[in-house]
């Protein structure tokens, strides 16, 4: 199981809740179109370089509840479903 976060901080905020016991991917940042990141400026080809050699069966998308966040989501939600 792979938890993608968008900043490290993401991932303290997790593993003060003591529930989940996986590996993260942190992308460093999210997509923003008005600001001109989109994937190519995170960590998205790392993680789908991660997916198969590292056996990872479930994602889980842990982006910010806000436009950049869930822009983000849904695209590595789409370009994940062939893995």
């Amino acid at each position: 199981m792979l938890c993608v976060v968008e900043e490290s901080r993401d991932i303290v905020a997790i593993e003060k809740t003591g529930e989940f016991k996986g590996r993260y991917h942190v992308l460093l940042g999210a997509m923003s179109p008005l600001e001109g990141i989109g994937p190519e400026q995170l960590k998205v080809k790392e993680l789908f370089a991660r997916i198969e050699p590292e056996g990872i069966t479930e994602v889980i998308l842990c982006t910010n509840p806000n436009t950049e966040g869930e822009v983000t989501a849904m695209y590595l939600a789409r370009m994940l479903q062939p893995f």
